[in-house]
């Protein structure tokens, strides 16, 4: 991957520890994981991903340089995508290396709650 295609800013979160309110375990709150350039490309009109037995339309895909950090991303961390014209909030479908090691290919939902 060429350093001219990461034109995109992303962050990576992930809950930190969680905490028992008494009731229930919570989540603990999202904390930055890492911050990297990306290239980003939307998906096809009708694109369609099983994840965990529901259906969810792909908005599309971004791709990492591989490092330490990037090779220890979660399909339960969530993404943001840091624009000019305001963040963009995703859930992560899906993470896979590529072959040798050079890329994180990361799927992403449109976030529900905007």
């Amino acid at each position: 991957m060429k350093a001219g295609e990461l034109r995109e800013r992303i962050v990576i979160q992930r809950h930190g520890e969680p905490t028992d309110n008494g009731i229930e375990t919570v989540p603990g709150a999202l904390e930055t994981y890492c911050e990297r350039r990306a290239k980003w490309k939307a998906a096809r009109p009708g694109e369609v991903f099983e994840n965990l037995g529901r259906e969810a339309k792909a908005s599309g895909t971004f791709w990492v340089r591989f490092d330490t950090k990037t090779a220890g991303i979660l399909a339960t961390d969530k993404l943001v995508w840091k624009r000019s014209v305001g963040d963009r909030k995703f859930d992560i479908v899906g993470v896979e290396e590529t072959a040798h090691r050079e890329e994180i290919q990361i799927v992403v939902t449109a976030d529900d709650e905007g």
